[in-house]
Parts: C-alpha cells; sequence; structure tokens
C-alpha cells in the first residue's frame, strides 16, 4: 500500500514540476513582452 501511495506521490510531483515550469516560461514570455511595450 505504502508502495502505492509513494509513486502515486512522485507522478503528482512531476505533473507538478512539468506545469509549474510551463507556466513560468509562460509568464516570462509575457512579463518581456510588457517590458518591451513598456519601453517602446
Amino acid at each position: 500500500m505504502e508502495d502505492k501511495e509513494e509513486a502515486l506521490a512522485q507522478v503528482k510531483h512531476k505533473v507538478a514540476g512539468s506545469c509549474h515550469s510551463y507556466t513560468f516560461m509562460l509568464s516570462l514570455r509575457v512579463s518581456k513582452r510588457v517590458w518591451s511595450v513598456g519601453d517602446g
């Protein structure tokens, strides 16, 4: 039972990590666009 819980936790961690990195890159791209607009 514990093994299953551990595996589930690892999968959740992986999914959360990929989602976080994706949203991070997205927000970075958006902020870059905002900064360039502000400079222009």
